[in-house]
């Protein structure tokens, strides 16, 4: 279940499923809430080129400036998060499948065909995903019966 925007904080992390153009490979991308002011929320993609090493010192990492505002995204409080950004793995996973579906076309990649197949693999990870909440809600009620 996806989290409400009352609750939403500075620090927490949406997820993003995409496929890339051309070979159609699936990446995860991580955006980070960076702060919440006059009623928007703020995010920022966390890639090498956005957060890292800030100097020699051991341990200091953090966000690097300047960040593009390819990389930043902002909604208003209450709003539906833009984009397919999602606090869940299985939210992100469904958002890529129904925008895979709406907008995705054979044409944007190097083979025929697929379009279908980042579809078909995009519902494998939702299977697969639905397995580990099942187990994972499985190994709850054991314990709690022991």
């Amino acid at each position: 279940m996806e989290r409400g925007p009352d609750v939403i904080k500075s620090g927490d992390v949406f997820l993003e499923v995409s496929a890339c153009d051309g070979d159609g490979k699936i990446e995860w991308d991580e955006w980070v809430v960076r702060s919440i002011r006059k009623g928007r929320i703020f995010v920022t993609m966390k890639t090498s080129f956005t957060w890292g090493k800030k100097s020699k010192k051991h341990g200091d990492f953090g966000w690097l400036d300047p960040i593009e505002a390819l990389w930043r995204r902002s909604w208003r409080v209450g709003e539906e998060p833009y984009g397919q950004l999602a606090t869940t793995r299985m939210g992100a996973i469904k958002k890529a499948i129904e925008h895979q579906k709406k907008w995705g076309d054979d044409s944007d990649y190097d083979e025929p065909g697929m379009n279908a197949k980042i579809i078909k693999r995009l519902e494998t990870m939702l299977a697969k995903e639905r397995g580990k909440r099942a187990r994972k809600k499985g190994e709850r009620d054991v314990e709690r019966v022991d």
